[in-house]
């Protein structure tokens, strides 16, 4: 069984049953299972944490009255426990409260447990910052890049997983395996002719667990953070570059001569030196153009000259609605680019950049949140599309 569905399963066994529950309930009322969502990652971090605590507490050893408060582990399996030998219970429950245990104190679960608590410790913060509105991009590809660090150096303490899960064994009073179990050893089929036998090596078990398991799981995840991210700092840089936030530092600095040149390669039909004109002439006037508006044309019409720049900081936290624009983020620069026909003429390569730099997935689309939105999208769809519509869908399908 996966681990994570063990830990969700532990929850709905509990959840499902008003009678389990008071069992659970009885030690401590204040301390609740969390469930494991698998649409949403930081959903299981919160459940592993609220059932193990935090990993300091087991490499450190630092579990004191105040820290031991704050997991469930002993608490579940004492529930666990008492419902496989209560005859409150049918046969089927008891069976299935006596297999939740045995899981829990089962010495690769433990490990498994360890390692990623080891790894959410790192990459629940980074996922955190990235859900963030209006994320500051160079700020973001640097907290991956430390991130993808962190999770190297986690890599090569192997024995600190060892540590905790031994912590685990000797300072809480409950048996539990203190070492993995054996498995059987696998027989590779001959083939009629062959002469030979191909014959894996087997290391000792923790070793397997290791290999195949521990250093498997992070370097998946340091590749994926590499691909997806540290391959793409450039665009990231040049992304910057058209981000609101930062026109400021373009108005008195201006921009260095290697920047938007991978913009420029993506996009070949732009000119570079056209394309840093015209952005540092946008980033000039944004003060005065991300304003306009009949009533701030008059308000404004006397002090034309004067802006203060500063005031840009407390626009930071608006967020774009239905009646009123943020103007931070890109969406909003373009919107006012095409809204008063600036692009015809006078930002014609800024604007071809910021359509495109729009259809980038980073500059759309928050962290944790593709799977809710696409299924109230879906809800909504199903609710309101007529036979007609069906139809034409259909036939569509069909050619």
């Amino acid at each position: 069984m996966l681990f994570f569905n063990l830990v969700q399963e532990s929850y709905v066994f509990f959840k499902e049953s008003y009678k389990r529950l008071a069992v659970y309930n009885k030690e401590n009322p204040s301390l609740k299972l969390a469930a494991s969502v698998a649409t949403r990652w930081r959903s299981r971090n919160d459940a592993i944490v609220k059932i193990f605590g935090r990993i300091d507490f087991w490499i450190k050893g630092d579990l004191s009255t105040e820290n031991e408060s704050k997991f469930v582990y002993i608490q579940l399996l004492v529930a666990l426990y008492e419902i496989s030998i209560s005859n409150q219970f049918n046969s089927k429950i008891r069976n299935d409260s006596l297999s939740l245990m045995k899981k829990f104190c089962s010495y690769e679960t433990v490990l498994v447990t360890m390692m990623f608590l080891q790894i959410f410790k790192i990459t629940s913060k980074l996922s955190d910052y990235l859900q963030t509105k209006n994320l500051d991009y160079i700020q973001a590809w640097r907290h991956v890049s430390a991130a993808h660090k962190s999770l190297q150096s986690v890599r090569n303490r192997f024995c600190d997983i060892i540590k905790a899960a031994k912590t685990i064994e000797y300072r809480l009073d409950i048996e539990i395996e203190e070492k993995l179990s054996k498995k059987r050893k696998r027989t590779v089929k001959r083939m009629d002719g062959e002469l030979t036998r191909d014959e894996e090596v087997y290391p000792k078990e923790i070793d397997q667990f290791r290999i195949k398991i521990f250093n498997y799981t992070m370097d998946t995840i340091i590749n994926s953070l590499k691909v997806r991210f540290l391959d793409h700092q450039i665009l990231y840089r040049d992304l910057e570059c058209f981000d609101p936030q930062r026109f400021d530092d373009i108005r008195k600095n201006g921009l260095s001569s290697n920047v938007l040149i991978k913009i420029c390669q993506l996009l070949p039909s732009i000119d570079q030196s056209k394309l840093k004109e015209e952005l540092i002439s946008f980033a000039r006037s944004w003060p005065l153009i991300c304003k306009v508006g009949l009533q701030s044309t008059y308000e404004d019409s006397g002090q034309i000259d004067t802006v203060d720049d500063d005031k840009l900081d407390s626009w930071f936290d608006l967020k774009c609605s239905e009646v009123k624009e943020c103007n931070v983020c890109l969406s909003c620069t373009l919107r006012v680019i095409t809204d008063y026909n600036m692009y015809s003429l006078q930002y014609t390569e800024l604007y071809k950049a910021y359509k495109y730099l729009l259809t980038l997935p980073l500059t759309q689309v928050t962290c944790e949140r593709s799977f809710s939105k696409l299924k109230l999208l879906k809800t909504r769809l199903r609710s309101t599309i007529v036979q007609d519509n069906l139809e034409s869908l259909f036939l569509m399908q069909c050619e």
